[in-house]
């Protein structure tokens, strides 16, 4: 799996989460987001476990939507676990920063103005 692969894969699992959870991105805590814990999990953290957030889904859909790290690599071998994790909960949290972060107001960029008092 490629970042770009992963980065699909959270894009499919945000838009259903926008469907069947709207505003969720407000739900998950960044700093203890954790894919490979079925509590701090993005699953977990919304619905208190991985497999209560399952509950609608396949356990190929949960792997679809970049919500669990079963991958297969281009030449079809399967590829460790920490390495897939690692690249979808990168995926999770770029997602996250784009809906939580202002990036910008009437197409400009966003300024963080510093008082120098």
């Amino acid at each position: 799996m490629t970042q770009a692969d992963a980065r699909d894969r959270v894009s499919k699992g945000a838009l259903h989460l926008d469907q069947v959870r709207p505003g969720w991105a407000w739900q998950i805590d960044p700093g203890t987001l954790d894919l490979g814990s079925e509590c701090h999990c993005v699953l977990g953290q919304l619905y208190g476990l991985y497999t209560r957030g399952l509950v609608n889904l396949t356990r190929h859909q949960g792997a679809a939507y970049g919500f669990d790290a079963t991958a297969l690599d281009h030449d079809g071998t399967f590829i460790g676990r920490d390495t897939a994790y690692r690249q979808l909960q990168d995926a999770w949290i770029e997602v996250l920063a784009d809906r939580l972060l202002p990036s910008s107001i009437e197409g400009q960029p966003a300024a963080v103005e510093v008082s120098k008092s």
